[in-house]
């Protein structure tokens, strides 16, 4: 069991060495799509959010679900995306000197005209090749996984891009993109931090504290460290002269965060990460 006054020398320590680390590059994870072949990711930003708020990753119009050896199931209904419509106009030009007329075609925007399209959870057919990636991880073997069922918290595999993974208190779920344990220490740390009383409505403070703590607990569990990456999270999230002041803060979420693990878990031992 780990104790207050040694969760507080091992933080006290490693706060030390991230104030007085130069900030680091955010070191790269392997996501399980990074090279998937998504259309959706050439859309329009307000596109993708229309899929995003509809709950999905992949959304494609049903003859591209057709070309990639999928169906869409009968009953499913469509969400709607805008694509521009492009017309041609001729313009005629004369030239001054010469006084001869030229035509031109040009093309311009006319408005935007309503695109059906399917989630790919709404379809049914052959598997795609993120998918397969997707479903053979198996984050049960994460340490820790037992905490997250302990919360009522769902933890699945998911095409993300623009994070590594997010946590849902609405949906007390737990989506990751990659399977780097760290990101499932955060996204942990997180259902933890919404579970607890005192939880703060400062986004900032809660991204701190949530990836302060999972580099926490890599330490605790002799797992390769991210104190790098973690430096440069928090300064991304605070302002480089706003760490100092705010760590105080943070360790003090992370310390509640950690008294709440340590008394749902039977150890806190080395451990061997998933294949």
């Amino acid at each position: 069991m780990v104790t207050t006054e040694n969760a507080r020398k091992v933080l006290d320590n490693l706060v030390e060495r991230l104030d007085s680390e130069v900030i680091a590059c955010f070191v790269e994870k392997r996501l399980f799509a990074r090279e998937a072949d998504i259309p959706m990711r050439k859309w329009s930003m307000l596109n993708q959010l229309t899929a995003y708020f509809s709950g999905t990753s992949d959304a494609r119009g049903f003859r591209q679900w057709q070309a990639v050896g999928r169906h869409v199931t009968k009953g499913s209904r469509a969400l709607y995306i805008l694509v521009p419509m492009i017309r041609i106009k001729t313009a005629t030009t004369a030239e001054a000197q010469t006084q001869e007329t030229e035509e031109q075609e040009r093309e311009y925007l006319a408005g935007f005209r309503a695109m059906p399209v399917f989630r790919v959870e709404d379809t049914e057919g052959e598997p795609l090749v993120y998918q397969s990636e997707l479903d053979a991880f198996d984050p049960s073997r994460f340490p820790l996984f037992d905490i997250a069922k302990t919360l009522g918290v769902t933890v699945t595999t998911a095409v993300t891009e623009s994070c590594y993974g997010w946590y849902s208190n609405d949906q007390k779920l737990i989506a990751l993109g990659t399977d780097d344990v760290t990101t499932f220490f955060h996204e942990l740390s997180h259902a933890v931090d919404s579970h607890l009383p005192g939880t703060s409505d400062d986004t900032a403070l809660r991204e701190c504290a949530a990836e302060l703590s999972s580099c926490f607990l890599c330490h605790l569990y002799r797992l390769p460290p991210h104190d790098g990456h973690t430096k440069a999270y928090l300064e991304n999230f605070s302002g480089k002269g706003h760490v100092a002041f705010s760590i105080a803060r943070v360790v003090e979420r992370v310390l509640a965060i950690s008294q709440f693990i340590a008394a749902h878990t039977a150890t806190l031992a080395p451990c061997e990460l998933p294949a």
